[in-house]
């Protein structure tokens, strides 16, 4: 169907733009700052085919400073909660990274599982490219890789920005994993 609007990759696709330009809404739990006058361009988009192409959902975000103010030292993260499988929930998920390919995964931690039997699922999350001009001149893709045990999440801007830049006081209660890309 010719529709008006971005042309789109994939056999599916949406698109959708977004920014921070309300600043009550500009807050979470994990810490808040002003607006940035960020602007996200997201496309969404996969395949119809029975090979492995059919299990694999991309995910393209552009972002654009729509804002007065320049950009120094900027991060972009990438967060998920995949919450594995039934059963016990997220109780036994696992979580790791393999900085070689630039991935994050999740997966059930036990071979059984309450909602997917003896087949339950795992994710991964492969990092195809980012910004061209990456901090200290690293090679663009996977910086960091950080997983919070329930009840752990930063808690304020300052423990969110640290969590991506690599600076981080682990405990024993935080599983955790770098790449040192």
């Amino acid at each position: 169907m010719d529709v008006p609007g971005p042309d789109l990759p994939g056999d599916r696709a949406t698109w959708c733009v977004f920014n921070d330009a309300d600043p009550t809404a500009h807050n979470n739990s994990a810490g808040g700052t002003s607006p940035l006058g960020a602007e996200v361009q997201q496309t969404v988009f996969a395949f119809d085919d029975p090979g492995p192409m059919g299990d694999v959902i991309f995910i393209r975000w552009r972002v654009r400073n729509a804002g007065n103010t320049e950009w120094a030292g900027m991060r972009a993260g990438f967060w998920a909660d995949p919450d594995i499988g039934g059963g016990l929930g997220f109780t036994d998920d696992k979580t790791g990274c393999d900085s070689s390919r630039s991935m994050g995964y999740a997966y059930n931690g036990q071979p059984m599982d309450g909602g997917y039997g003896a087949a339950p699922p795992a994710i991964g999350a492969v990092i195809l490219s980012s910004s061209p001009a990456a901090p200290g001149g690293a090679t663009p893709g996977l910086y960091a890789f950080r997983s919070y045990i329930n009840g752990t999440d930063p808690q304020s801007f300052t423990e969110t920005y640290n969590s991506s830049v690599r600076r981080w006081r682990p405990t024993a209660r935080i599983s955790w994993t770098r790449s040192d890309r």
